[in-house]
């Protein structure tokens, strides 16, 4: 059983080895070459493994599990044996990659690969001829003298320093045994990081790749390009026009197979961020023409840039080319949002080519439009393709555009058709979409619909958008119930925002020991869960837990923010502490950096009338950075009202 451990320990870190290696997988070329890189990825492996396996796993794990001297005799074994080996491993590799690389003809990194491999072999050596004789003579000799004094077989390095303080003699080989061994570690970690750098040098010889056809890419004219609307609008070049449009696309060839230089340029185009689309294909040898998976990704890299317009200029090209496909508008259809004479082109040229019966295509087509556009193309569709995600759009371009009359309209017909069953995320569109809408209302009602009539269960999104509601109607029984189901569900343990809506409702329904039992039995607490608590403090009166919940948020490493520091001060007003609330207000920028808003200096007015300090509210108010609103006179003018009954009282 012992040597079959040893034997996967070996082999796993051999196959960690071949993993960090370069060249790992390109094993073609000649035989010759093939075989000198076949050895080269092999010896640099079995050298990378070994290394990791001694220098940062067996070292450590055997110094703390076995007794000292045990140790030391297993090292006095083991390293010269493992220098032997890395040894051989790299002086093989540096033959093979010198091999594969002569140095007259190899590249500057190429070169820097050679080197690294070399360094690897000497500090190897190094440690091999020097440093490892020298440590294994010198532990020796201290393993003899722990032996005379009674120590060395315990696990750890305890008894030796506490004997070392009163034996000169040990301490004075502590001292030499320390240095030969940290300079011996030093080689070996050298030598190990000279592989490392061996390995990484072939990244960078990648990204130094990528960076020169970034450079190339940017010394490339742009070409002529069309108008973007003409080019989607267009026929395309070539075109007969007495064929059908359909018959044509259909009639046109498939795309020759792609080198594998189109594959890489593909993979560049679909980087992020990605490279210049447009001249990166001009590099691209004009025969075979680029296949359409590649004019596929660089449409859609381009449709994503800040330059969406020549996407449709690669569009005109791509249809001289080859016929496309489904996957070429989909991502036209997302960046032709913002001009409705685009879309509408796109449109028209989608209808031509026969793709509106593409329900994914019809789809896409609903998203960009405003809702009359909408609702006609939502019409048109056949009812087969009316499913929950094409009425779900439709909906949201209703509450979008704050009908939400037409929303619960769509959203009752689903049910009369079977493919178009509402789901949670149905629900969850009316119910988030009515609580946006300022009607709150509705969206309990609606929530209590879906759970009277149980088509679907609640989730999440659900709860998240439901609790804000009830907290600000006032529906404590619905409220109760979300609570209620979310803890039996585990959505209160599992997912923090349906912990903070359920502690921000029963603050705003004025129960705020529920909402602290919420808090404390919360295990995940975000910003925004002691933002909530304390906000229900300030909400319902309780200054003072809130400022202390405060200071306990500065003592478990919370960073407060500026919702933070608005609820804070809003608890200081409520507990007369003109002291903290000033003391607060000036940490903001000083200590966290957050420049206060005029809600800030809202709440330091309020406090300073509550305390009748209305000479300081005054010099507060004109020292503002910024001009004082309707809100900070009105607390004003209340202060003002209050100091003036408290004097006559």
């Amino acid at each position: 059983m012992g040597w079959a451990a040893r034997f996967l320990t070996a082999a796993s870190f051999l196959a960690a080895g071949v993993l960090f290696a370069p060249d790992a997988l390109p094993l073609g070329g000649s035989g010759a070459a093939a075989a000198a890189r076949l050895v080269h990825v092999l010896s640099f492996a079995t050298a990378w493994g070994a290394g990791l396996w001694v220098t940062f796993i067996g070292g450590i794990v055997m110094f703390k599990y076995l007794p000292r001297h045990q140790f030391g005799s297993l090292q006095g074994k083991m390293f010269p044996a493992y220098f032997m080996l890395i040894s051989a491993c790299s002086a093989i590799s540096v033959a093979a990659f010198a091999y594969l690389h002569p140095w007259k003809t190899a590249s500057t990194i190429e070169r820097y690969q050679l080197g690294f491999l070399i360094s690897a072999l000497g500090c190897n050596l190094s440690n091999l001829l020097v440093f490892t004789p020298m440590t294994v003579e010198m532990m020796m000799k201290r393993h003899k003298m722990e032996k005379d004094l009674g120590i060395g077989t315990e696990v750890g390095y305890s008894k030796n320093a506490e004997m070392a303080k009163r034996n000169p003699a040990l301490a004075a080989m502590n001292r030499k045994f320390g240095m030969i061994h940290g300079l011996s570690s030093l080689a070996n970690i050298m030598g190990f990081g000279s592989l490392a750098l061996h390995s990484w040098c072939e990244r960078l010889h990648c990204i130094n790749a990528y960076a020169g056809i970034l450079k190339l890419c940017h010394q490339q004219g742009p070409g002529r390009p069309s108008p973007a609307v003409a080019a989607a609008a267009d026929g395309g070049a070539g075109a007969g026009t007495n064929a059908p449009e359909e018959q044509q696309r259909r009639a046109l060839p498939c795309s020759p197979p792609s080198p594998h230089y189109h594959a890489l340029a593909a993979l560049l185009l679909l980087s992020s961020p990605p490279p210049p689309a447009l001249p990166l294909l001009r590099l691209l040898p004009p025969d075979p023409p680029p296949p359409l998976t590649l004019l596929n990704a660089a449409v859609k890299a381009l449709s994503a840039s800040s330059s969406p317009d020549d996407a449709f200029r690669l569009l005109s090209t791509l249809r001289r080319l080859h016929a496309p496909d489904r996957l070429t508008f989909l991502p036209l259809l997302g960046c032709a949002s913002s001009s409705l004479p685009l879309l509408s082109a796109l449109h028209s040229l989608l209808l031509r080519l026969g793709f509106l019966s593409h329900h994914p295509i019809t789809l896409a087509l609903l998203k960009p439009y405003p809702l009359p556009h909408v609702r006609a193309l939502f019409d048109d569709m056949p009812q087969n393709n009316k499913w929950t995600v094409a009425y779900n759009t439709l909906i949201t371009a209703c509450l979008k555009a704050r009908d939400i009359r037409a929303a619960r309209h769509q959203f009752d017909e689903m049910q009369r058709h079977g493919r178009s069953r509402r789901s949670v995320v149905s629900w969850n569109l009316m119910i988030t979409g009515c609580a946006r809408r300022g009607r709150d209302d509705m969206a309990v009602q609606c929530f209590e619909r879906m759970v009277r009539e149980g088509e679907v269960a609640p989730d999440d999104g659900t709860l998240a958008a439901v609790l804000p509601a009830c907290g600000r109607t006032g529906n404590v029984g619905a409220g109760r119930w979300a609570h209620e189901y979310a803890r039996k569900t585990g959505l209160l343990d599992g997912t923090v925002h349906v912990a903070n809506a359920v502690m921000d409702m029963h603050c705003k329904c004025g129960d705020v020991d529920s909402a602290q039992e919420v808090f404390m039995t919360t295990r995940q607490r975000s910003v925004v869960s002691w933002n909530a608590m304390i906000a229900g403090f300030s909400l319902n009166g309780h200054g003072v837990e809130g400022i202390d919940l405060f200071q306990e948020m500065r003592r478990h490493g919370v960073e407060p923010n500026a919702v933070t520091f608005l609820a804070v001060l809003g608890c200081c007003a409520h507990a007369w502490a003109v002291d903290i609330g000033r003391e607060i207000f000036q940490s903001m920028l000083s200590e966290h950096g957050i420049e206060p808003a005029i809600e800030h200096y809202g709440c330091m007015v309020d406090l300073f009338g509550r305390s009748s300090l209305l000479e300081e509210a005054h010099v507060l108010i004109q020292g503002m950075p910024m001009k004082p609103n309707a809100a900070i006179w009105g607390s004003t003018f209340k202060c003002m009202s209050c100091s003036c009954w408290a004097w006559h009282c």
